[in-house]
């Protein structure tokens, strides 16, 4: 028979844990009400079907009236409330403790982890699914990230070893890395990377949700070895849920975050190695995303590419991060500059009133044509050349039109 609760338990709290009120049990008046399991009291001899639904208090206000929290995990430590009559099984739930489950019991007390309503709270899988990786992939021509689902269900037991919400730091989701030279129809051509430009930049694009799974099994057990064995299960635990995304080396812009994989990893393995807390994990591991200093760019050079204009042969640099440098021979910039004075001087491309066409926007003009592909420039330039080159016909018109402006007589009558 059920064991109902001591009555000298009125209006005293307590602390239960989460057995039913999940997408598999639900209260059945959808109320959010949850199945409280007192470990000291019930036992072994009160089955989860035998506790009724409790529901937890809300803010005191005209939100909280109307509020619907989702209900906790099965297995999840709540602080709780008797009231009502003696003999009934449900409870004021006043709040959630967040606390660390390891597999051992504290010295003298019970080991909740052997009472078998407990161990069937910790396995209940929930109808959610862990964060998801991401892929980057081609589709279409056009660079996307995808999900990639971990392949199992949420339950209690993820969560051994590290906080029961779930809520540390590297839990708490992706940070998506910085993207820098993505193109642009204001770009400079000469400066758009190519997707195999991008491949070529040295370094690894790296997730630190990763760097377990990557090290090999004598180093990850040379890191998981020097912890306690509880903080050693919390550690393999956050790396199972924590997120991760596979970088595809190319594409039309740079994802931050190249680094050099051995020197990472073995960064990664002495800054987290003999570590006492989950706290100092924690930090360290946060440390890995974001101190460069780790990243062994050192170890990496620069890509070189050749990069072809209407003007010559320019030398570009990659670095690992990002940045871009050009070299332009000399004979190059020269060619430039003077090509450059022309479509924004008045002689060069002469109007009625003998300055530029063009006006206020000959230097727009100007940048648009860096704009155009290689064979596309190379074509504009030969054509306009060939328009206001010094003793070509065109340009002779051009000066007779321009003389016959500046004097007053009619345009018209050069053509008649």
């Amino acid at each position: 028979m059920a064991r109902t609760l001591d009555p000298s338990l009125d209006n005293n709290l307590c602390v239960g844990y989460v057995v039913g009120g999940h997408d598999s049990d639900p209260a059945p008046e959808q109320d959010g009400g949850v199945r409280i399991y007192l470990p000291q009291f019930h036992g072994n001899s009160v089955k989860k079907e035998h506790i009724g639904f409790s529901r937890g208090i809300l803010p005191a206000n005209k939100s909280g009236a109307v509020e619907f929290n989702g209900v906790p995990d099965p297995g999840q430590a709540m602080l709780c409330m008797k009231a009502g009559p003696p003999g009934d099984s449900t409870l004021i739930v006043l709040g959630t403790l967040p606390v660390v489950r390891k597999d051992g019991g504290q010295p003298g007390n019970s080991n909740l982890n052997l009472l078998p309503e407990m161990v069937k709270a910790f396995a209940t899988e929930l109808k959610v699914n862990p964060p998801p990786n991401s892929k980057e992939t081609m589709v279409d021509g056009a660079r996307v990230r995808q999900i990639e689902e971990k392949g199992y269900r949420h339950k209690h037991a993820l969560l051994k070893g590290i906080l029961s919400s779930g809520a540390s730091y590297p839990l708490a989701g992706m940070p998506h890395k910085q993207l820098t030279n993505i193109s642009t129809a204001t770009q400079s051509f000469s400066n758009i990377l190519t997707s195999s430009m991008m491949a070529a930049i040295p370094g690894t694009s790296f997730s630190a949700g990763n760097i377990l799974s990557s090290l090999t099994a004598s180093a990850a057990d040379e890191l998981l070895s020097s912890m306690s064995p509880d903080l050693a299960q919390g550690v393999q635990n956050m790396f199972g849920l924590m997120q991760s995304i596979q970088i595809a080396e190319s594409g039309g812009f740079n994802t931050l975050g190249k680094v050099d994989p051995t020197t990472y990893l073995d960064n990664a393995v002495n800054l987290l190695k003999g570590n006492q807390s989950l706290g100092e994990v924690i930090s360290n591991m946060q440390r890995l995303q974001y101190d460069t200093s780790l990243f062994g760019l050192d170890k990496l050079g620069s890509a070189s590419f050749d990069v072809t204009t209407a003007f010559g042969i320019m030398k570009m640099s990659v670095s690992p991060t990002g940045k871009i440098v050009n070299e332009m021979p000399d004979v190059m910039q020269k060619a430039i500059q003077a090509f450059t004075g022309l479509m924004t001087s008045g002689p060069g491309f002469p109007s009625a009133s003998l300055s530029n066409m063009f006006g206020d926007s000959a230097s727009i003009m100007s940048s648009m044509f860096d704009r155009l592909p290689p064979d596309k420039q190379t074509n504009a330039k030969n054509m306009m050349e060939g328009v206001i080159a010094s003793g070509t016909d065109p340009r002779k018109s051009l000066n007779t039109i321009a003389d016959l402006a500046h004097k007053g007589q009619n345009i018209l009558s050069f053509f008649s």
